[in-house]
């Protein structure tokens, strides 16, 4: 995991909702704080919250998740809705809007006081954030480094090199591909397993990042 030294902040996207990016997020933070780095975790979007603070403000799952199993990491979401839904249709659900500038602000401050930033998206690429966007434009917008998620099971490289193309064609700086390690849902063959990275590099020109 060498290559995620090179990077102050990183982006983590996903081909899906559910994938395992929260868990990629927490297996890049130990391992820059086993290198001695200061890390924070920055989630600019939750939805799905169902438990608040003795303060009133909303408990993000994800945020929680990085904080029992990696206490040692900063962690800070930005925006956060009950609604378990797009952050486009829970941020409307609670008459909010997303501001893009907010989240971009969040994310200099930390920039300033730690050595790495790790940033984890809301759903997949295409995920609606308003009307008009979707999650691959608050990636532009915020102008990272981003490495994508997917899950080493049969029909990822259909999802993945869609995935990958599409951010290719948006100009979005990928810096390659993973798999969360989390257990398929479906049983998946060792052939097709073992074959997946592989296949997905050929077809895409993305290199395959071992976490």
């Amino acid at each position: 995991m060498l290559f995620i030294e090179k990077y102050k902040t990183l982006f983590i996207a996903g081909t899906d909702t559910g994938i395992g990016k929260t868990y990629t997020c927490l297996k890049i933070a130990q391992e820059l704080l086993k290198k001695g780095k200061k890390v924070a975790y920055l989630k600019p979007i939750q939805t799905g919250c169902t438990d608040k603070d003795p303060n009133g403000n909303w408990l993000a799952p994800d945020v929680e998740f990085i904080k029992a199993n990696c206490p040692a990491v900063f962690t800070k979401y930005v925006y956060a809705y009950k609604l378990p839904a797009t952050p486009a249709l829970a941020a409307q659900e609670e008459h909010k809007i997303i501001d893009f500038d907010k989240i971009k602000t969040e994310l200099c401050k930390l920039e300033k006081d730690f050595d790495h930033i790790v940033i984890e998206s809301a759903g997949g690429l295409i995920v609606p954030v308003s009307q008009k966007k979707t999650m691959t434009d608050l990636i532009k917008f915020l102008n990272v480094p981003t490495l994508l998620v997917s899950a080493n099971r049969l029909g990822t490289i259909n999802q993945t090199c869609l995935s990958i193309y599409y951010a290719q064609s948006l100009k979005i700086n990928l810096i390659g591909f993973t798999f969360s390690g989390l257990p398929a849902t479906s049983e998946t063959i060792e052939k097709v397993s073992s074959s997946n990275a592989a296949f997905i590099e050929a077809f895409s020109n993305l290199d395959f990042l071992q976490i």
